[in-house]
């Protein structure tokens, strides 16, 4: 998924740091995820953000090996229950770890001839990491794939696995108060199973009707 792709450049300014105004590292940032940056991140989802987010982070000077940033990042998001498809909110407090190399040291590694074992170059994606010029580290895309990470994959409401879903029917949500509910529509599957055999039967009689204008009087 790649939604981070179309996040809007003009949000969270403040994840793109000019690494010369950096005196001193550790250099601490921390930075709030406002809704309609959270929402676009999320425009190929089933979700939708609860509130505002929150990360903060941590470079560290690795020399002439990079830098690295950790932190924590906490979004809440909002997203259809898997059996009632009611509101279910789920709450992310996740740690990360970003690897920013750069660019010279990259093109290097993706240059190489021999740098995997069929004696392919790299594609500059392949590798685990953020790429930097040495000047300006934008962090933006890497913070959105990661709250893309953090999305969950299942979630259930607020009642759990007593949750009772929907009916299979007619729709019914079956954690409403009616608990006697009966439904006297046919199930999908059942109506499936008819429109398949009526389909059969048509087939059927075309075969039929055709065999007989060809039988010897």
């Amino acid at each position: 998924m790649a939604g981070y792709e179309m996040v809007d450049s003009a949000l969270l300014q403040d994840l793109i740091l000019n690494l010369d105004e950096i005196r001193d590292y550790p250099h601490t940032l921390s930075c709030a995820l406002p809704l309609a940056w959270i929402s676009q991140v999320l425009v190929d989802t089933d979700g939708r953000p609860a509130e505002p987010g929150q990360v903060k982070l941590e470079l560290l000077d690795q020399g002439g090996a990079g830098l690295l940033v950790m932190g924590s990042l906490r979004l809440s998001y909002c997203v259809p229950c898997a059996r009632c498809l009611a509101d279910a909110t789920v709450d992310v407090d996740s740690e990360l770890t970003l690897t920013c190399v750069l660019e010279s040291k990259v093109r290097r590694w993706t240059g190489r001839s021999d740098s995997d074992d069929e004696g392919l170059a790299l594609e500059s994606g392949e590798l685990d990491h953020i790429s930097y010029d040495g000047k300006t580290l934008d962090l933006r895309a890497a913070l959105a794939e990661q709250a893309l990470l953090a999305y969950p994959m299942r979630t259930m409401c607020s009642l759990g696995e007593l949750c009772r879903g929907l009916c299979g029917s007619c729709g019914f949500d079956l954690n409403q108060r009616d608990r006697d509910h009966r439904c006297s529509g046919r199930s999908l599957e059942a109506a499936a199973a008819d429109d398949g055999a009526k389909h059969t039967s048509d087939v059927n009689l075309k075969w039929q009707a055709a065999l007989n204008k060809v039988k010897p009087s």
